[in-house]
C-alpha cells in the first residue's frame, strides 16, 4: 500500500498514457482493472467453471457471473451474488450490473443478489426462471422491478428491502405461490391493489416504507392467511377498522408510528400472540384488546400511557410486558393473576407502589424497575423488592439498585415459599406498601 494514499480521498484515477490506471501502490492484476479500467480475470468467472456440469450451488463473491459459463451449469440450483466491485471507466468509479444472461438457467430455485451498489435493475429475463422460489435482491440500488417479475409462479420468498422502489408490479396477484414478501426500507413505495389478493401470503414487511397503506388495511380479509405484519416506523396516526379483518394474523408490529388511539376491532384478532406498539403516543389501550386470550408478548413502551387496563389479568397466556418509559402511578392488582409472565418492564414510571400478592408470579424471571421512585421517593431497596426475589425462585431484579440472582439464592426462596400460604401473602402484600424491613434495617 502507497504510505501516501488517503483512504478518505475521492476515488478518482486521471487515466494517463505513461502510466497504467492502477490503484496507488499496487499493479493492475492485483487491482482487477485493466489499462482502460475493465475487470481483469482475477474478478471473472473461469472459464473451466463451465465443466463442472454437476454443480448446484455457486456462491461469487465480488465475481461478475459470466452467462456463457454459468449456461453450461444445467444442474445449478442456487446461485448468490454478493458484493461485485464495481468497475472504472475512463478514471471514474461507475456502476456495473452483473445480472444480465441469467435466463438460460432455467433450472434454478434459489437467486440472491444483494449488497451490491452496482445492481440498479433486474433484466427482464428473469421472467424465464420459471422454477424459482426464492428471489432476494436486497440491499441494492434498484428502481423498479420488471414486469416479467409476475412470471414466477413458482416463486415463494421476494426481498426487494433496502432498495429505492418507487412501486412493486401492479400484477402481484399473479404470484400465487408466494408466502413471504419484504418490500421494507423503500421509501414512498407504492402498493398495488394487487397486494390484497395474495391469499397465500403469510409474512409481510411493510416498515419504513412511509407510503399510502390503503392496499393493505382494505384488502385485509383477502389476505386470509396473513401471520406476520411489520409497518414499524411509517408515521401511522390511525388504524382502520378493517385491521380485525386479518384473521390468521400471529404477530402484528406497529412500532415507531404516531398512534394515538387503537380501534375497538382489534380485539377480533383472535389468533395474535404477540403484539408490539411501542414508541407510539397511545393515551390508553382499549379494555377489547385485554380479550386476546392467546397473547403472549405486549409491548407498549415510550407512549403516554396514564394506566393500564384494570381487564389486563384476562391476558392469561401473557409471558412479556413491557409498559416502561409511560405515565402509568399505578398498577392495577389484576396483573398479579398472569401467572405465565416470565418478564416484567416497568422502568421510568411514576409509580406510587405496586399491587400485593407480586409473589404470585412464580415464573417471573426478570422485573426491570430502573429509575422508578415510589411515593415519597422510596427507593426500588426501601420497598421491599430484595424480599420478593427471595419469594420467587430465580427472579433477577434490574433497577438503580441491582438485585443480580446469587448462587443458593434459589435454596433461600425455595425455604421462604415453604411456609404458609398466608404468611407469604402478608409478606408479599408487606413488600407492595413498603412496609418489609431492609437489609439494612435488620
Amino acid at each position: 500500500v502507497d504510505p501516501n494514499y488517503d483512504p478518505l480521498a475521492p476515488m478518482y484515477f486521471p487515466p494517463d498514457e505513461d502510466e497504467q490506471n492502477t490503484l496507488p501502490g499496487s499493479s493492475s492484476s492485483s487491482s482487477g482493472l485493466d489499462s482502460r479500467g475493465v475487470g481483469c480475470d482475477d474478478t471473472a468467472l473461469p472459464d473451466g467453471m463451465g465443466k463442472l456440469v454437476l454443480l448446484e450451488s455457486l456462491v461469487l463473491e465480488s465475481i461478475a457471473p459470466e452467462p456463457a459459463v454459468l449456461a453450461q451449469l444445467k444442474r445449478l440450483k442456487r446461485l448468490e451474488l454478493r458484493g461485485r466491485t464495481p468497475r472504472m471507466s475512463n478514471g471514474l468509479l461507475v456502476s456495473t450490473n452483473p445480472l444480465p444472461g441469467l435466463g438460460c438457467l432455467i433450472g434454478l430455485t434459489s437467486l440472491t443478489a444483494k449488497c451490491n451498489y452496482g445492481i440498479n435493475k433486474l433484466p427482464p429475463d428473469v421472467g424465464q426462471l420459471s422454477g424459482l422460489k426464492h428471489l432476494d435482491v436486497s440491499k441494492n440500488m434498484l428502481w423498479g422491478l420488471p414486469s416479467e417479475i409476475t412470471r414466477l409462479t413458482s416463486l415463494e420468498h421476494l426481498d426487494v428491502s433496502s432498495n429505492c422502489l418507487a412501486a412493486l408490479p401492479e400484477d402481484m396477484s399473479l404470484l400465487t405461490a408466494l408466502t413471504q414478501l419484504d418490500a421494507g426500507n423503500n421509501s414512498r413505495v407504492t402498493l398495488p391493489p394487487g397486494l390484497s389478493r395474495l391469499s397465500g401470503l403469510k409474512v409481510l414487511n411493510l416498515s419504513w416504507v412511509w407510503s399510502d397503506l390503503g392496499a393493505l388495511w382494505e384488502g385485509s380479509r383477502g389476505l386470509s392467511s396473513l401471520e406476520v405484519l411489520n409497518v414499524v416506523g411509517n408515521g401511522i396516526t390511525e388504524l382502520p377498522d378493517t385491521v380485525g379483518g386479518f384473521k390468521a394474523l400471529r404477530q402484528l408490529s406497529l412500532a415507531m408510528n404516531n398512534l394515538t388511539t387503537l380501534p375497538d376491532s382489534i380485539s377480533r384478532l383472535s389468533s395474535l400472540t404477540g403484539l408490539e406498539l411501542s414508541d407510539n403516543r397511545l393515551s390508553g389501550l382499549p379494555a377489547g384488546l385485554c380479550r386476546l386470550s392467546g397473547l403472549a408478548s405486549l409491548g407498549v413502551r415510550s407512549n403516554c400511557l396514564a394506566e393500564l387496563p384494570q381487564q389486563i389479568g384476562d391476558l392469561a397466556a401473557l409471558t412479556y410486558l413491557d409498559a416502561s418509559m409511560n405515565h402509568i402511578p399505578a398498577i392495577p392488582d389484576s396483573l398479579t393473576l398472569l401467572t405465565q409472565l416470565n418478564q416484567l418492564a416497568l422502568s421510568m414510571n411514576p409509580l406510587v407502589n405496586l399491587p400485593a400478592g407480586l409473589s404470585a408470579l412464580k415464573n417471573l424471571k426478570i422485573l426491570e424497575m430502573y429509575y422508578v421512585r415510589f411515593e415519597g421517593g422510596t427507593s426500588a431497596t426501601e420497598i421491599g423488592l430484595g424480599r420478593l426475589q427471595q419469594l420467587i425462585p430465580g427472579l433477577y431484579i434490574f433497577s438503580n439498585t441491582m438485585f443480580p440472582h446469587e448462587e443458593g439464592a434459589g435454596a433461600d426462596a425455595a425455604a421462604a415459599a415453604a411456609g404458609s400460604e398466608q404468611q407469604q401473602q402478608e409478606v408479599a402484600a408487606a413488600a407492595a406498601v413498603g412496609d418489609v424491613q431492609t437489609d439494612d434495617d435488620e
